[in-house]
């Protein structure tokens, strides 16, 4: 009987300890990352006695941290730390950490929270690296989809009701933007461009060869200006007008 309640006075004793020295490493974790604002993990284990990859991340369940959504999630600060941008994204130096999560779930968040899906580029400009191996993988994974809007892939919701509306969200804003541009184009110009395809219904219905033959009738009008007419009417390459 007195062995057991020695043991167990015991058990208590090296548990007390145990949670006093969690604790401690605890407050140099935070001290770390505090001070410092960013530190990798490696720089930490190095700052605390060289302690396995285990014990830190055991320690860092009792704190409010974030992971690097680059540089594979190696850098960690405190959440006390980051002034956040509008889309929830701050950089330190070239290290880039996310209110949303690691690169995967911010990613995810961005393509599903967007009026009308997102571009390669528009991700990487917004995120500061590339994202071309991630996107890949989402796809893959069904996380996200893709379609292929004129050679260049637009990234949409995986719900196919959602993506659906993004999609016509983006041919309307981009139909509104040629609008726009048309707007500043002389009608006389449009009719020109248009009688010219009418015109010349066998000829291939390209803004290039369009404005070499209006040039040819003493018409100087701009190559963009032919692109934006024929793509606000719809008018295809190699359409034959009847």
């Amino acid at each position: 009987m007195r062995r057991f309640r020695y043991c167990k006075h015991l058990n208590i004793e090296i548990v007390s300890r145990g949670v006093k020295m969690s604790q401690k490493n605890q407050s140099k974790v935070f001290y770390l990352l505090k001070k410092h604002r960013v530190m990798e993990l490696k720089l930490l284990q190095k700052n605390l006695d060289n302690r396995s990859r285990a014990s830190i991340f055991r320690d860092f369940s009792l704190i409010d941290y974030y992971s690097s959504y680059s540089h594979w999630g190696k850098f960690y600060t405190l959440k006390s730390t980051p002034s956040f941008d509008k889309y929830g994204i701050w950089h330190f130096d070239n290290i880039g950490f996310s209110k949303h999560g690691n690169l995967r779930e911010t990613i995810i968040h961005f393509v599903n929270d967007s009026n009308c899906g997102m571009k390669h580029l528009d991700l990487k400009d917004r995120l500061q690296i590339s994202v071309y191996d991630a996107l890949l993988d989402l796809v893959r994974s069904s996380e996200i989809a893709r379609v292929d809007l004129n050679g260049s892939f637009l990234y949409v919701n995986k719900d196919i009701s959602i993506s659906r509306i993004q999609i016509e969200r983006l041919e309307k804003k981009l139909m509104l933007k040629t609008k726009s541009q048309l707007n500043n184009i002389p009608t006389w110009i449009a009719i020109e461009v248009l009688s010219e395809v009418i015109r010349e219904s066998q000829a291939t219905a390209e803004p290039l060869k369009i404005a070499a033959r209006l040039s040819l009738r003493g018409l100087k009008i701009a190559f963009d200006e032919v692109k934006q007419i024929l793509e606000f009417y719809e008018v295809k390459k190699n359409l034959l007008m009847k």
